[in-house]
């Protein structure tokens, strides 16, 4: 594993640990709208025009359903300078296999 790579527990850990970090969510609207984790929507197929609007400075955690579309959002970004960025290992899936549908991060 590359270490841009962020593993749903250690995720979980920096949620407990009260790391700051922004969720991006880079599946499609339609997948969005049956599960999410409460993360930023912004499709890969979007991102790339969409990078101005984010700080490079910032942590980002990426996530899709299984990880391969976070990976290229990842790419993208560090391309673009920003040196903070992970990818869900394993995506939703992933999370979803450890956690089930908890997203501890929600707003009550």
């Amino acid at each position: 594993m590359e270490d841009w790579h962020i593993s749903p527990e250690t995720l979980m850990l920096w949620h407990n640990e009260g790391k700051p970090f922004t969720l991006l969510d880079v599946r499609d609207p339609e997948e969005y709208e049956k599960t999410h984790l409460n993360g930023r929507l912004i499709p890969l197929k979007t991102l790339e025009p969409q990078l101005s609007t984010l700080n490079p400075q910032d942590c980002f955690v990426v996530h899709c359903k299984k990880g391969g579309r976070s990976t290229k959002a990842v790419r993208m970004m560090q391309e673009q300078g920003f040196t903070q960025c992970y990818s869900l290992d394993g995506g939703l899936d992933a999370w979803h296999q450890s956690y089930g549908t908890t997203c501890p991060w929600a707003k009550a």
